[in-house]
């Protein structure tokens, strides 16, 4: 499946605009590996509807 080649730049900006980083470690034969790093921001929740909701 051939793409357009916009789904790892637009990975990287999103990443870096939230604050993170995208790595790609590749070997061009047969694996790559994709880091993708966020920051944790822990919130209190307080709306009761999301009350439970652990995952996203």
């Amino acid at each position: 499946m051939r793409g357009t080649g916009l789904g790892l730049p637009i990975c990287r900006l999103l990443a870096e605009k939230f604050g993170g980083s995208l790595v790609i470690d590749a070997d061009y034969t047969q694996r790559c590996c994709f880091v993708l790093r966020l920051p944790w921001v822990h919130k209190e929740v307080s709306d009761h509807r999301l009350h439970g909701f652990t995952h996203i």
